[in-house]
């Protein structure tokens, strides 16, 4: 009897953690120190499988601990973009498969060749390393003609 009950536990188990899908964690840090960069804009685009028809946008906020969680319904999408920005940083995008992201990770660099406090990415996580803007640039932008 005991062991039928550990199997509908674990089927019941594997049901539910396959209904919701794949989480995917989107760290936003400094490229200068590595420090977490808080109340960084995310955003998530792909389109939804099988069809590919539908185009899903999230947007998100990372929390005091630079990371903000997105959670991809069953089955997981092709491919998808995810871009990350906050002021006084530069924004940063990616277009990544998303079978990678969860297997492997993927991280962005703002700078390709700073390596100040580079961060390896984990599987089901994504890294963006944002440099901050310089004071001249952000002095001139309102001058800048269209």
């Amino acid at each position: 009897m005991s062991r039928t009950i550990y199997k509908i536990t674990c089927a019941l188990l594997l049901l539910a953690t396959s209904a919701h899908g794949q989480s995917i964690s989107v760290v936003v840090l400094n490229a200068k120190n590595g420090h977490a960069v808080r109340n960084a804009v995310v955003w998530a685009q792909f389109y939804e499988p099988p069809a590919n028809r539908v185009l899903q946008r999230l947007q998100f906020k990372t929390g005091p601990d630079g990371v903000a969680h997105i959670q991809l319904a069953p089955p997981l999408p092709v491919q998808i973009t995810l871009s990350a920005s906050a002021d006084p940083f530069y924004a940063s995008f990616m277009s990544v498969a998303a079978a990678d992201v969860v297997n492997h990770g993927a991280s962005c660099q703002c700078d390709p060749k700073a390596k100040g406090h580079a961060r390896t990415a984990k599987p089901g996580e994504v890294v963006f390393l944002v440099c901050r803007i310089p004071w001249w640039v952000r002095l001139l932008a309102p001058l800048e003609s269209e």
